[in-house]
């Protein structure tokens, strides 16, 4: 199933500075990716930032992780979670994507759906090897 969610326009959001990956690769190289690591406990995903550019705060982040499980628990549910994140078809990355955009729309300050993808794969083989590999 394609996203029926409109992609963002870039230069509608000037501040965010993280609109692709390689955006923030090379951020990463970076002292103030230096100072963004060694808060982490704070800033848990650093690529994560708000219309403004600012860091998305842990409190949210715990949000948008607790939604993500809801997700994948609904995934279950119905039969459609992959064992691992790269098995997963378009149809589960457009409706995980859209999903967690429309609950979470700082998700959606990027291009390609990149932050949901990469929260996504960091989290997802500790969510299958609790709930999927425990039923097998």
């Amino acid at each position: 199933m394609k996203s029926w969610l409109q992609p963002l326009d870039r230069k509608d959001y000037p501040k965010t500075r993280f609109w692709t990956e390689d955006m923030y690769t090379k951020w990463s190289k970076t002292p103030a990716f230096q100072w963004a690591h060694e808060n982490h406990a704070a800033f848990p995903f650093p690529f994560l930032e708000d219309t403004d550019g600012k860091l998305v705060v842990k409190a949210e982040v715990s949000n948008i992780l607790k939604t993500l499980r809801n997700v994948w628990h609904t995934l279950l549910n119905n039969n459609c979670a992959p064992d691992t994140w790269g098995h997963a078809g378009t149809d589960v990355l457009d409706d995980v994507a859209d999903e967690m955009t429309r609950h979470h729309p700082v998700l959606a300050l990027c291009s390609n759906g990149w932050k949901v993808q990469a929260i996504t794969t960091e989290h997802y083989p500790l969510w299958v090897s609790t709930h999927i590999k425990k039923r097998k």
